[in-house]
C-alpha cells in the first residue's frame, strides 16, 4: 500500500503531462484563458470549437445573415466539421479535464454544458508560454499575495502589483496607493488586510458606495470565510448587531454608517489596527454653491471627519486614482506615496453640433470627423462603429436622464441579450417597477443602472457587464465610482436632457473615463467622448470645456467645512462626553477635533471660520436651554443627555420632543411614523425632507428657505408617510410604491409621480426609518415611558420585516433558513404570516405547540401538516427553529 502511495504523486505528473501533450490541448486552454484580469469565462463546447479554429487561423465566422456564403465562411465550416466529427478535439477536452486544468458544469453531451479553466490549468498555461512559475512567497506579503492569485485565479501580479512588492514590501507606516482605475488597488489593499489579518488584528474596509462593499464581500468573502475570518457588511443595507461589529475581524463599511458609529462612541471603532481607505477623491467638495436645500448633502465633510478620527487610532491605506497636489494631502495623512509611472490612456474626443451636421473632434486636434447626423448620440455611434461585441456605458447626470438615454439607445441599438441572463439579472420575486423598466429593456439589448434598482439586483447586473452579457448601458454617475467595467467606450452626455446635475471636474472627469479599465484597455484600448450640447451652466463653451476637463490640470482635493448638522453633533457630543464643561474648555476641545482634518490644513480661514460657527451655536445651546449653567461649569439638560445616549441627534429631539409629549400609551401607526419623519436620518433619504434649522441657516450665513424646496418637502413627505404606512400594512413593494406616487394631493399639479422614489429607495428608507424607531424606543425607555417605548420598538420591527403590528411582536423573522441553493436567509413576509395564521406565533411555538406524548408520530410531522407551508419548506422552518430554541436553552443553562 505504501509503495502505491508513493507512485501516486509521479503518476499523476506523468498524467497530467501527457494531457497537455494532447492535440489542441494548449489552444482549448488558450481559448478559456481571459485576458490579465479579466472575469474568468465559462464557455459552451460550440465556443471552444471556434476558439481553437480562430487560433488556427481560420476568420470566416460571421453573425450576419448573407444571401450566400463566402470563400472564407466555406473553409471556417469545413474545418469546423472535421475536428469535430474525428473526436481528436473532444478527447484532448476530456483530458483535460481528467488532469484538473479544466471544471466542466452541466451534464455530458447536452447544449447547457460549459467549460471554464482552472487555477492549475492556467498555470500550466504559463509554463508552456514562459516557462515562469507563479509569484515567489519569499516574504509575508508575497504570501499574502499567493493566496489572493490562486483564490481570484490569476496566474501572476501585475508589473505595478510586483513593482509594489519590491519598493514597499512589508507595509509599516500610513500609506498612500494612487494608481489608474481597474489597476489592481483593490488587490493590493487586499494583501495588506490579510496580512494584518494573519497576525490577529481587527480591520476595517471603507468606502463610498454600496458596490464597493458589496464588490469586496463578493469577491474576497469566500477565501476569508475559508481561511476562518469573520467579516461584517455595515453599509445600513441590514440590521447589524454591536457585537457582531465588535468580535469581527474585518468591517466593510459606508462613510455614512462608520460615522455615526464614531458620533455615538460605538466600542467597536476601538481597537482597529488597520483600516483601508477607498476612493479618497470622494473626499472634494462637489457643491458650487450652498443653498438651503443642498445644505448638509456634501459629502465630503462627513469623510473628511471620519478619515481625521481613524487616522489618529490605526494605521491607515488610502486608495486613490490621480488628483492635484498630491503631497499635501499625503502629508495631512503622514503617508508615503506608491504611485507607479506608467499610465494607459484612452483616446478622447469631444462632440458637438455644427453647421449641418456633428463635429468629433481628439484633444490633442490631430482627428477630426465630421457626421452628417444632427443628434448627438447616432454621430457618436456612427464614429465609433459599433459591432454587437463593443461595449459602451452612456454616462447621464441623473436618473430620469439615463433612463430616457437607455430607451433612447433600445432603438438605435437594438442587442440580444440571452434570455437565461435577463433571468439571471431579474432574479425571484415580484416585478418592482424600477426592475420592471429595466426588464423591457434588457429585452432588446440595453440596460440602465442607477440607485433607484434595488442593491441586489445592481449587483446582479454589475455582474453582467462584467461578464460582457450587457454591451450597452446607460447610467448615473454613481457606477463610475470604484469599480471597472470592461467597456470600450465611454461617452459622457453634457446636454440639457440627460440630466447634468454634477459639478464636474478634471478629477471628476478622469474617475469617469477610467471605467474603461486598465486591464481592459491595455489588452483592448478605449475611448471617450465627451458630449456637448449647451447650454450648459458650468461651461458657455466648447472651448472652456476642453480647457477644464481635457487639458487643465488636476484638481488638488479641497472638502468643504463640516456643515451645521455635523457641526453641532461634534460639539452636542464633546458636551456629553465631558459631562460639566466650561465654555472655554469645550471651544478648545472642538477646535482641536476640526483641527485634525484636511479642510482645516487647506481653507486659509478655517480656524476663525470655526471659531465664528462655535460662539453663534454655542450661545444658541444656552438660550434655547439645551445647556445648563451650573454654577460655574455647563452641563447638557437631562433630556438632551439621555436623547444623545439613545442615538438619537440634537435636531432630532427638538423635532419630535412636542410630538412624543401628547402621545398616549398605544398611539395609531399613522402617528407613530409621523414622529420618525420628524428625524433628520429619515428625512435625508430620498427624496430629501430636511428643513435646516434657524441657527443651521445663521451658521451656513443663509437667509431664508427657497419656497419651491418648502413646497417639495411637503409634497415628499406626504409621499414617505404614504410608502412607509404602505409597507407596515404588509402590501408588496410594487403595490407600496405606485400606489403612494399615483395618490394625488389637493390639486392635479401636485399629483405625485413615479421616479420620486423607486424600490432602491424604499431599501434605504424603511431601513434608517427602522433604526430611528429603535432609538426612539431607547429614549423613551430612559425616560420611563416603557409601554410607549416596546410599541416604538414593535414598529421597529414593523418597517425593517414590512409587517402588521402583530407580527412585529413576534420573534418569527429571526429564524434563519438555506434557500435551495444553501443561500441562508430570513423568512419571507409571506411565510411568517402564514404560520402565524396557523396558530405558530413564535419560534418556541413552532417547537412545542405540536409535542404531544400520547401520540406515536413525531411533532415535526405534525407541525408540517398543520403549519401551511409545504412539507420540505415546513421541516426546514422546523428544524431552523429547534437550533434556536437549543441554543437560547444553552445560555440560560
Amino acid at each position: 500500500m505504501s509503495e502505491k502511495k508513493a507512485c501516486d504523486g509521479p503518476t499523476r505528473l506523468r498524467e497530467n503531462i501527457k494531457a497537455l501533450a494532447n492535440r489542441y490541448a494548449v489552444e482549448i486552454l488558450r481559448t478559456l484563458s481571459p485576458s490579465p484580469g479579466g472575469i474568468i469565462p465559462e464557455l459552451s463546447w460550440e465556443d471552444v470549437v471556434i476558439g481553437v479554429l480562430r487560433l488556427s487561423g481560420y476568420s470566416g465566422l460571421t453573425k450576419k445573415r448573407t444571401a450566400g456564403k463566402t470563400r472564407e465562411q466555406a473553409d471556417f465550416e469545413e474545418a469546423k466539421q472535421r475536428i469535430t466529427s474525428g473526436g481528436t478535439l473532444y478527447d484532448s477536452m476530456k483530458k483535460l479535464v481528467a488532469a484538473g486544468y479544466i471544471q466542466a458544469t452541466g451534464e455530458s453531451g447536452k447544449k447547457n454544458r460549459r467549460f471554464r479553466i482552472t487555477y492549475e490549468g492556467r498555470l500550466a498555461l504559463a509554463a508552456i508560454s514562459t516557462l515562469q512559475g507563479e509569484v515567489r512567497t519569499d516574504t509575508e506579503m508575497r504570501s499574502a499575495a499567493t493566496l489572493l492569485l490562486k483564490h481570484k485565479n490569476f496566474i501572476r501580479l501585475l508589473p505595478a502589483q510586483e513593482r509594489f512588492l519590491e519598493e514597499v514590501g512589508e507595509v509599516r507606516g500610513n500609506l498612500l496607493i494612487q494608481m489608474p482605475p481597474g489597476s489592481g488597488k483593490t488587490f493590493l489593499a487586499m494583501m495588506v488586510v490579510l496580512n494584518r489579518l494573519e497576525k490577529g488584528f481587527r480591520c476595517l474596509y471603507v468606502s463610498p458606495y454600496l458596490s464597493l462593499t458589496r464588490q469586496i464581500i463578493d469577491e474576497y468573502g469566500e477565501l476569508l470565510n475559508k481561511i476562518g475570518y469573520t467579516y461584517i457588511r455595515y453599509d445600513g443595507q441590514s440590521e447589524v448587531a454591536q457585537e457582531d461589529l465588535e468580535h469581527a475581524h474585518l468591517v466593510v463599511g459606508i462613510y455614512e454608517s462608520v460615522l455615526n458609529s464614531i458620533l455615538e462612541g460605538q466600542r467597536w471603532t476601538e481597537g482597529l489596527s488597520l483600516v483601508v481607505i477607498d476612493e479618497l477623491p470622494e473626499l472634494s467638495s462637489q457643491t458650487e454653491e450652498v443653498h438651503a436645500y443642498n445644505l448638509g448633502t456634501d459629502r465630503s465633510a462627513k469623510i473628511d471627519y471620519v478619515i481625521s478620527f481613524l487616522k489618529q487610532r490605526a494605521q491607515l491605506i488610502a486608495l486613490s486614482s490621480r488628483f492635484g497636489e498630491t503631497e499635501r494631502v499625503a502629508e495631512w495623512l503622514n503617508a508615503s506615496i506608491f504611485r507607479p509611472s506608467v499610465r494607459l490612456t484612452p483616446d478622447e474626443f469631444t462632440v458637438r453640433v455644427v453647421e449641418n451636421g456633428t463635429e468629433i473632434l481628439s484633444s490633442d486636434g490631430t482627428q477630426r470627423y465630421r457626421s452628417k447626423f444632427t443628434n448627438l448620440t447616432d454621430a457618436v455611434l456612427e464614429h465609433i462603429r459599433p459591432d454587437d461585441e463593443k461595449s459602451l456605458l452612456f454616462v447621464a447626470g441623473s436618473r430620469a436622464g439615463a433612463e430616457m438615454l437607455a430607451a433612447s439607445l433600445a432603438k438605435r441599438r437594438p442587442l440580444k441579450i440571452a434570455p437565461e441572463v435577463i433571468e439571471m439579472i431579474m432574479g425571484k420575486g415580484d416585478l418592482l417597477p424600477a426592475a420592471s423598466r429595466l426588464k423591457d429593456l434588457l429585452e432588446k439589448g440595453v440596460a440602465f443602472h442607477h440607485a433607484g434598482l434595488d442593491a441586489d439586483l445592481r449587483g446582479r447586473l454589475e455582474t453582467a457587464i462584467r461578464m460582457g452579457a450587457v454591451k450597452t448601458v446607460a447610467s448615473t454617475t454613481g457606477i463610475t465610482s470604484g469599480t471597472s467595467f470592461p467597456f470600450d467606450s465611454v461617452i459622457l452626455m453634457l446636454t440639457p436632457w440627460s440630466g447634468v446635475g454634477f459639478n464636474l471636474t478634471r478629477s471628476r472627469y478622469l474617475q469617469i473615463a477610467g471605467r474603461i479599465g486598465e486591464y481592459h484597455l491595455s489588452e483592448h484600448g478605449g475611448t471617450v467622448y465627451v458630449v456637448y450640447h449647451p447650454p450648459i451652466r458650468q461651461f458657455d463653451s466648447i472651448e472652456k470645456l476642453q480647457s477644464v476637463l481635457l487639458h487643465g490640470p488636476i484638481e488638488p482635493i479641497v472638502p468643504e467645512m463640516m456643515d451645521p448638522s455635523l457641526f453641532t453633533s461634534v460639539v452636542v457630543r464633546e458636551a456629553a462626553r465631558q459631562q460639566r464643561f466650561t465654555r472655554d474648555g469645550l471651544e478648545e476641545s472642538v477646535l482641536t477635533i476640526v483641527a485634525g482634518t484636511l479642510a482645516a490644513a487647506v481653507i486659509d480661514d478655517h480656524a476663525q471660520r470655526t471659531r465664528e460657527q462655535f460662539n453663534k451655536l454655542f450661545r444658541w445651546l444656552e438660550q434655547q436651554g439645551h445647556i445648563v449653567l451650573d454654577q460655574t461649569e455647563y452641563q447638557l439638560a437631562e433630556e438632551e443627555r439621555v436623547a444623545i445616549d439613545s442615538g438619537l441627534g440634537l435636531f432630532d429631539l427638538i423635532g419630535i420632543r412636542d410630538r412624543l409629549k401628547v402621545l398616549g400609551e398605544n398611539p395609531d401607526t399613522k402617528v407613530m411614523l409621523e414622529v420618525v419623519l420628524a428625524t433628520r436620518l429619515v428625512q435625508s433619504a430620498r427624496p430629501r425632507t430636511v428643513i435646516p434649522s434657524q441657527i443651521e441657516m445663521d451658521m451656513a450665513g443663509l437667509e431664508e428657505i427657497e419656497k419651491w424646496y418648502m413646497d417639495s418637502v411637503e409634497k415628499r413627505t406626504a409621499l414617505k408617510e404614504l410608502v412607509l404606512h404602505g409597507w407596515v400594512s404588509e402590501k408588496g413593494v410594487a403595490e407600496v410604491i405606485t400606489s403612494a406616487v399615483t395618490q394625488k394631493a389637493d390639486s392635479a399639479e401636485d399629483k405625485l409621480t413615479i421616479g420620486d422614489i423607486d424600490e432602491g429607495d424604499l431599501s434605504t428608507l424603511v431601513q434608517l426609518a427602522s433604526d430611528t424607531a429603535t432609538s426612539i424606543s431607547q429614549f423613551l425607555d430612559r425616560t420611563r415611558r416603557e409601554r410607549l417605548a416596546r410599541r416604538f420598538k414593535t414598529l421597529s420591527r414593523q418597517l425593517r420585516y414590512g409587517c402588521k403590528e402583530d407580527m412585529g411582536e413576534s420573534d418569527l423573522f429571526e429564524l434563519r433558513i438555506s434557500d435551495e441553493r444553501g443561500i441562508t436567509r430570513g423568512l419571507l413576509r409571506s411565510e411568517a404570516r402564514t404560520l402565524f395564521e396557523h396558530g405558530y406565533k413564535t419560534i418556541d411555538e413552532i417547537v412545542h405547540r405540536d409535542i404531544d406524548p400520547s401520540r406515536s408520530d413525531l411533532a415535526r410531522d405534525r407541525f408540517a401538516r398543520n403549519c401551511g407551508l409545504d412539507s420540505v419548506m415546513a421541516k426546514t422552518v422546523y428544524r431552523a427553529a429547534l437550533d434556536v430554541v437549543r441554543t437560547r436553552a444553552g445560555k440560560r443553562r
